[in-house]
């Protein structure tokens, strides 16, 4: 299991844990309106891997006792995590499957791929360009889709899944490791269109990645 497979294991863990006491929350704002109501405490059928049930049962008595968390808060809110949570796979590797198989992309500003991310390293920007840098003139679709633009396709996958060229260099530095995860933030598009290369580049300049 690679380091990000089990970061996102531990993500989606924690996610599901954050939405049960969420979800428990919801029950004290109608013992708080009706003092005296029936209120119970939800217990976890067994079944659960390892000391999971009996930690996710530790965070419901803690957080989801029918007094409120926190009084302040007329209602309280839930947290939902989407991929892998919610819904089977990942919505952004999908999206980032079909950009390639369809040619959406674009080359970067002046074939530059370092203003792609602030955070993606010289050997990344180097592979990206040596491999895409001959396809497409910037601001226009690099042929991702297509046989001639494989090579360019597979380094673009190769830094978005595993933060790493084709030949193993490291693609990204100097993020903040605890509140995110630099390939899908590269692969965002910007807030609004920068420069020629938006909306389809991932990390377009103006993207905050």
């Amino acid at each position: 299991m690679s380091p990000r497979d089990t970061t996102r294991r531990l993500q989606a863990l924690a996610a599901a844990a954050i939405t049960v006491a969420a979800l428990v929350a919801v029950a004290p704002s109608a013992e708080a309106a009706h003092p005296g109501a029936p209120c119970t405490t939800p217990q976890l059928e067994p079944g659960w891997y390892g000391d999971n049930q009996a930690r996710l049962q530790q965070l419901i008595d803690r957080y989801g006792r029918c007094n409120p968390y926190r009084p302040a808060r007329a209602r309280p809110v839930a947290v939902f995590d989407w991929d892998n949570t919610v819904v089977k796979n990942d919505v952004g590797d999908a999206t980032m499957f079909w950009l390639l198989r369809n040619s959406r992309i674009r080359q970067p500003a002046r074939g530059d791929w370092s203003t792609t991310s602030r955070f993606l390293t010289p050997a990344a920007a180097k592979a990206l360009a040596d491999a895409c840098g001959a396809l497409a003139r910037p601001g226009t679709p690099l042929p991702t889709g297509t046989p001639a633009g494989a090579g360019c396709a597979d380094e673009i996958n190769a830094v978005y899944g595993t933060a790493a060229t084709r030949t193993a260099a490291a693609a990204f530095a100097g993020w903040d490791r605890r509140t995110m995860e630099p390939g899908y933030a590269w692969s965002q598009p910007p807030p609004s269109p920068a420069g020629t290369a938006a909306p389809w580049n991932p990390g377009t300049p103006g993207c905050p990645s």
